[in-house]
């Protein structure tokens, strides 16, 4: 019996100590393989609290500079039986457009190996700025119908300066009854040069069809100065043997010579202009003589015109020249 007590009493001491050794031994963990779980990251805005405004910094390239190509003027000379009209038509540009583009050159007085500028749009060179026309005075337009349905407009200027202008151009514009623009166009004088307290008119002929009624109003558009002896111009002279105007009025024939001073330089271009004016001092008609034949200084060159009303009967002519080397 005492054995047995003292039996169950080393018992309990035994497992204590086998308990102890056990969690004082090293035990080596076995890794058992786990299966890990792959989640998508979905970005998104959050706003980070800031006591200043965030301001986006902006980073400035420097340009890479490229050589441009200036685009070379288009121009075209002039040869004999050339007319602005026909030079525009053929380039595609409207005729007020190729004046624009060449102030100094009158329409109605093209010499041969003249240089014209051609404006084809974007492509074509940057043109200079129209200059601002000089102080002449304009009268109101007056445009007499054909049988046809078209209508001539005459428009005088008179140049009150002391000094000669040339390049004179106005839009005349035919406005309906519902005061609507129905057609412009650009009217301009049968010469170039127009001397000092000179009136000559601007003429322009509008194609039918035609409103039946209309009223011509105009704007000056050019008129540049001469720079004093100016050798483009020589100094012709006018003489007057006999004018004639028919009964009716609606004629008037003028006769007479030009000639240029005996030191002149010869005119390889000689214009007239003879002017028919109504009762009222309103242009009637207008006819141009252009010289076949040189005109040689000390010499006279003689001259036969006859003009022709388009409404009222003539009251008086007037005579107009131009001559240039």
């Amino acid at each position: 019996m005492p054995h047995l007590v003292r039996r169950l009493l080393i018992v309990p001491w035994i497992v204590i100590i086998v308990l102890y050794i056990g969690a004082c031994m090293r035990v080596n963990p076995t890794h058992t393989p786990t299966t890990t779980t792959r989640y998508l990251l979905t970005s998104y805005l959050t706003i980070t609290p800031s006591r200043a405004p965030l301001i986006p910094t902006l980073v400035l390239k420097t340009p890479t500079l490229k050589a441009t190509i200036t685009p070379t003027p288009i121009t075209y000379t002039v040869v004999k039986g050339d007319t602005m009209l026909g030079i525009a038509i053929r380039f595609g540009v409207t005729l007020e457009e190729l004046m624009v583009a060449n102030p100094q050159v009158n329409p109605r007085i093209l010499s041969i190996d003249t240089i014209l500028v051609i404006p084809l749009g974007e492509s074509s060179p940057a043109l200079p700025a129209t200059p601002i026309p000089l102080p002449i005075t304009i009268d109101e337009p007056d445009c007499f119908s054909t049988a046809s349905g078209g209508a001539w407009c005459f428009l005088l200027v008179k140049n009150t300066r002391n000094e000669p202008v040339e390049n004179v151009a106005a839009r005349i514009l035919l406005i309906s009854s519902q005061s609507e623009v129905v057609v412009e166009g650009v009217a301009i004088p049968p010469l170039n040069l127009v001397p000092p307290e000179t009136a000559i008119p601007l003429i322009y002929y509008f194609t039918p069809p035609l409103p039946e009624t209309y009223k011509p109003i105009a704007e000056l558009l050019s008129a540049l100065p001469v720079t004093e002896g100016d050798e483009r111009y020589l100094s012709a002279r006018l003489k007057i043997l006999s004018e004639a105007i028919e009964p009716n009025g609606l004629q008037a024939t003028v006769k007479g010579e030009v000639s240029l001073p005996k030191r002149s330089q010869p005119a390889n271009q000689t214009w007239i202009a003879v002017v028919a004016y109504g009762t009222n001092g309103e242009v009637v008609g207008v006819r141009k003589w252009e010289a076949n034949s040189a005109l040689e200084a000390g010499e006279d060159l003689p001259f036969d015109i006859t003009v022709y009303s388009l409404g009222p009967p003539i009251e008086r002519v007037e005579v107009l020249v131009e001559a240039r080397p």
